[in-house]
């Protein structure tokens, strides 16, 4: 948490796996993260699935449509995966 206050963070994406334990983690980081004031939005992948399975299951072109940081580049160019 202290390294998100002194870098001025105030959004963050929860992105965890698509089952019970991914849902239950995402709620309580999302409360710890809004307890301090930072905006919190939830990735929601389909079911079973995991950040992984979307990058190397996705078109390039749809991954980077949904998936963008907040100066609007999109995470691809950001995140290199072997396929």
């Amino acid at each position: 948490m202290c390294l998100f206050k002194k870098s001025g963070v105030e959004t963050v994406y929860i992105c965890f796996d698509a089952d019970e334990s991914g849902a239950k983690a995402t709620e309580s980081v999302s409360a710890t993260l809004q307890a301090e004031n930072i905006r919190t939005h939830a990735v929601n992948l389909p079911e079973g699935q995991d950040i992984n399975d979307f990058f190397l299951l996705t078109p390039p072109a749809a991954g980077q449509a949904e998936f963008r940081t907040s100066k609007g580049t999109p995470m691809n160019n950001c995140i290199s995966a072997k396929r």
